[in-house]
């Protein structure tokens, strides 16, 4: 699976993507920096969810979106089926626009 990258400032980016520990595999959401070498580098900051637990962990970001759609904290991008996002080019500090499409982060 290609990582998926979701800007989360200018300084951060966070990635989802398929890992494995100990023989075993996990899905990882975690937050990456760019070095001063240019290099994106994993944080502290991220979870690693088994698949035993993946069911539940998909239905508390559900139960998570419908209460913050509740609170209007949805964007108009979201509304209409995609996100706007900026990626920075590989080797660059330039960023390049895309559009995000809604199976790469839930309903």
């Amino acid at each position: 699976m290609e990582p998926i990258e979701v800007p989360k400032n200018t300084l951060e980016t966070i990635r989802f993507q398929m890992t494995e520990f100990k023989g075993k595999p996990y899905a990882d959401i975690r937050a990456y920096y760019q070095a001063e070498n240019g290099d994106w580098k994993p944080t502290k900051k991220g979870l690693m969810i088994s698949p035993e637990i993946r069911p539940e962990f998909a239905k508390g970001i559900e139960r998570l979106d419908g209460e913050l759609r509740k609170h209007g904290l949805s964007s108009q991008n979201e509304d209409q089926g995609g996100r706007d996002v900026a990626f920075p080019r590989p080797g660059t500090t330039q960023c390049q626009e895309s559009r995000l499409p809604r199976s790469a982060y839930g309903k």
